[in-house]
């Protein structure tokens, strides 16, 4: 019994340091790709994407949107508003910047370091300014309604 709750232990804290490596690593990339960009007390939503996915398509649509909306609101988990992040799985980078621009996307941060992040276990996430998880998995036609119920007024 005390193996079985110590294994029980061990894959959650792994699990919970995992999610915590992939929020540093966003963090990290994004102070390297965009150095004037503020991140404290932000909410960090990411879309793991790739351009023949038309939900992930999609979602960053919605995402774009969402951002230009509350990018400086005040939010549960992110006072100072939030920043979208974008990863695309896919190699062919100028099919990528093609598909970017016809599906307007302008206020999401496009990152291009992100080994582990294309090999996550999430197709979207969004992290509280400390790095706690907040949202996963959102479809595409709720991902404005998610961030509007974190307003703080």
């Amino acid at each position: 019994m005390k193996k079985l709750f110590f294994l029980i232990l061990v894959f959650l804290c792994t699990g919970s340091f995992a999610q915590e490596n992939i929020f540093q690593k966003v963090k990290e990339v994004l102070k390297k790709e965009y150095p004037d960009m503020v991140l404290e007390n932000k909410l960090i939503m990411i879309n793991v994407w790739s351009v023949s996915d038309v939900e992930s398509r999609e979602i960053n649509i919605q995402m774009d949107k969402t951002v230009n909306v509350y990018q400086n609101a005040k939010l549960r988990g992110g006072p100072k508003g939030i920043i979208g992040v974008i990863v695309c799985k896919d190699t062919d980078e100028k099919l990528e910047e093609i598909s970017v621009t016809k599906d307007k996307i302008v206020k999401l941060n496009n990152v291009k370091d992100t080994k582990k992040l294309k090999s996550a276990d999430f197709n979207n996430i969004v992290y509280d300014s400390n790095g706690k998880e907040v949202y996963r998995n959102i479809p595409s036609s709720a991902v404005f309604k998610s961030i509007q119920q974190l307003i703080t007024r």
